[in-house]
């Protein structure tokens, strides 16, 4: 029976798992050995290589892996302090782009021949308008878009 060695190769700055490789040759790799700038760091074979990237990090205080909670949502980060941070370039960058399919569903109420009132019109100018202003009046402890209050699309 052949052994197989799983190999984590981490972030030197989170511990976070770029990636698992599997391997029989043991020799070919070694605990900490730096390739393309990521540390390798040997794997128990009990572990699922989704659990590994999901639930754990190398730990470089400890020289272990170390176990972490999940992500507290899609938009959290591991970072060197070993906590869950918010990427709130990634999250506006988000925002931004669900609230500009909002502003081309829209598009349409611009135009010259819609056939909505002038009431409707400004109300839509309005609603355009919010959209646009929507990444101004985030807060900053927002960190997930799920249930984010958008702004009310006129009637």
């Amino acid at each position: 029976m052949t052994t197989t060695y799983d190999w984590a190769f981490v972030d030197p700055t989170t511990g976070n798992i770029s990636h698992i490789m599997s391997i029989q040759d043991n020799n070919q790799i070694s605990q900490g050995q730096t390739i393309d700038g990521l540390k390798a760091a040997l794997i128990d074979s009990s572990v699922t290589h989704t659990e590994a990237i999901k639930k754990t990090y190398w730990d470089y205080d400890a020289g272990t892996w170390g176990v972490r909670e999940p992500p507290p949502s899609d938009y959290a980060v591991w970072t060197n302090t070993k906590t869950w941070e918010i990427n709130r370039d990634l999250l506006i960058s988000d925002l931004r782009r669900l609230r500009n399919i909002k502003l081309e569903a829209s598009d349409w109420t611009q135009l010259g021949d819609n056939q909505l009132t002038d009431e409707k019109k400004a109300d839509w100018v309005t609603y355009r308008q919010a959209l646009r202003d929507i990444t101004k009046n985030v807060a900053d402890d927002t960190s997930t878009l799920e249930n984010f209050a958008w702004p009310s699309e006129p009637s």
